[in-house]
């Protein structure tokens, strides 16, 4: 049952775009970092503090930016699609 699973679940993330990966990848990261931030923040460990802060930022700056890529090639796409099909190029 679990290896049916877990066979079904890395079927899909093969079948995934690359943009939603990446995306998938950089909400793991950050969730990764804030739980480890947390514990050292438990542990009292002030610079690595810090060093999490500011990477925490550069990945939410990442994550606005493949959104919005993601979102035009998205936008594209669908209009490039479409526009073939009026001008007659595609099915």
């Amino acid at each position: 049952m679990l290896i049916s699973g877990l066979d079904a679940f890395f079927f899909q993330l093969g079948k995934m775009s690359f943009m939603r990966l990446a995306l998938i990848s950089v909400v793991a990261v950050m969730l990764i970092l804030a739980l480890l931030g947390l514990l050292l923040s438990v542990l009292g460990h002030q610079h690595n503090i810090h060093i999490f802060i500011v990477s925490g930022w550069l990945l939410v700056a990442t994550t606005f930016i493949l959104c919005g890529v993601f979102i035009l090639l998205n936008k594209f796409g669908k209009t490039s699609r479409t526009w073939s099909r009026h001008l007659g190029y595609a099915p």
